[in-house]
């Protein structure tokens, strides 16, 4: 075995703890939306927390915006008005 070998075998085990991690959060949040009985798998949401004071206003704005055909760069209807690329930062890029 030589040395890039043997790096590449440490570069993968250290990669596998990571998407070992990733594959138990996504099955619990799955097995937790099939016990709520939350959508895709049921007809409820999974939202908590002030979600439907900040994203559904924006979703549904958005949705606005896309239906009829206006400009994603400002916005007079969401959060009070202002610049859309940064309202869509703050309210589903921001985890």
């Amino acid at each position: 075995m030589t040395q890039k070998d043997a790096i590449d075998n440490t570069r993968i085990s250290k990669n596998s703890f990571l998407l070992v991690g990733v594959v138990i959060v996504a099955l619990v949040h799955i097995v937790v939306m099939l016990i709520n009985n939350c959508a895709p798998f049921g007809n409820t949401c999974l939202n908590a927390g002030d979600n439907l004071a900040e994203i559904l206003p924006f979703i549904e704005e958005l949705k606005s915006k896309i239906s009829e055909g206006e400009s994603l760069a400002y916005s007079f209807g969401a959060h009070g008005g202002g610049n859309y690329y940064y309202i869509f930062v703050y309210t589903l890029a921001n985890p």
